[in-house]
């Protein structure tokens, strides 16, 4: 499932800046940690939308991400129930 900037805002609690600073992190790691077959993020023209997934792991990862420690991503892994 994919969502936009404002349903993740309001998914998760969190502003509109860390939103675009996840969707850094996961532009910078895509081809390397999710894997480019996943489309972790889709362009409509000024709009994307942000897989769920890919999302959910990079909020929780982020530090880890980019000190390139984090655990590997899987694609078929629940993200449901986790806490950020």
């Amino acid at each position: 499932m994919y969502s936009t900037r404002r349903e993740l805002m309001n998914r998760y609690g969190i502003s509109e800046s860390t939103v675009d600073r996840i969707v850094r992190v996961i532009r910078k790691e895509d081809g390397r940690r999710y894997p480019t077959r996943c489309d972790a993020i889709i362009n409509f023209g000024n709009r994307i939308r942000i897989k769920d997934t890919v999302f959910h792991d990079a909020l929780r990862y982020r530090d880890l991400i980019e000190r390139g420690i984090a655990p590997r991503y899987e694609e078929g892994r629940n993200y449901e129930g986790y806490k950020v």
